[in-house]
């Protein structure tokens, strides 16, 4: 070979490389844009699992004073008040549950995000 056959194909090799380069798509600054997406995401859900989980305290405290209530025998010597007491427990109990299964979606979505981070 002569010195003129391996410069050209050598050129030939840097202009394949080259095409090979363009047609190359620049994914770099989309994956990034991606990744400070899904970080915000996950600091938006991390927040509110905080949220939930301070409702969930104060529900619980709730639900705990007024089973206490239900304890007491003087509740049930009136009617109304039993019925009141009655009626606040279940719905103290309701919005628990309700709240428990916000905090387990929530707390799952937190959960694959991290994982996908």
């Amino acid at each position: 070979r002569t010195k003129a056959e391996a410069e050209a194909r050598r050129s030939e090799k840097l202009e394949v490389k080259a095409e090979k380069l363009e047609a190359q798509p620049i994914v770099k600054p989309v994956q990034k844009a991606i990744s400070n997406d899904k970080k915000k995401e996950l600091v938006k859900v991390k927040n509110r699992v905080k949220q939930l989980e301070e409702n969930l305290v104060k529900l619980k405290k709730t639900k705990t004073t007024l089973e206490a209530s239900l304890a007491d025998p003087e509740i049930y010597s009136d009617k109304n008040k039993f019925i009141k007491a009655e009626a606040d427990y279940n719905k103290a109990v309701s919005d628990l549950n309700i709240a428990n299964a916000e905090f387990e979606e929530v707390f799952e979505k937190m959960m694959e995000l991290e994982e996908n981070s």
